[in-house]
């Protein structure tokens, strides 16, 4: 699959995503999974709270929704060759944007955040284990 396809493809599924999301369809498989919150969570309402206008809360869900967005306009910009960058800068930044990620969830899901949180008993794990016993 060429860069072009994948890149249709990504973004038909991230509005699915943000659709199923607006109607309170989706919900995150892995904290339905396993009941722990993933460093991305809060992203998707981020993003729901800036279409609609409401920046402080967007900064509530999470704080680094404004790198998401520039992020994926930088992707398509790249992808399709309007813009060039080094890969090399591309990784540097990526892994700094990750880095400073993974100390956000740290810091939320030790905080007692209501965003972040871990809880097994709500997940499919716990009640497929309960059933077996």
């Amino acid at each position: 699959m060429n860069k072009k396809k994948l890149t249709i493809l990504v973004c038909i599924l991230l509005f699915l995503i943000l659709i199923l999301s607006i109607l309170k369809i989706y919900q995150c498989p892995i904290k339905y999974i396993f009941g722990l919150s993933c460093p991305g969570c809060g992203i998707t309402r981020a993003i729901i709270s800036v279409f609609q206008l409401n920046f402080l809360k967007a900064f509530h869900y999470h704080l680094f929704w404004p790198i998401v967005i520039i992020g994926f306009v930088i992707y398509i910009l790249y992808n399709y060759k309007i813009i060039k960058i080094n890969k090399k800068t591309i990784y540097l930044i990526l892994y700094i944007i990750c880095v400073l990620n993974l100390l956000y969830y740290f810091y939320r899901l030790f905080h007692n955040s209501e965003i972040v949180y871990f809880n097994f008993k709500e997940s499919l794990l716990y009640k497929i284990i309960s059933i077996l016993k």
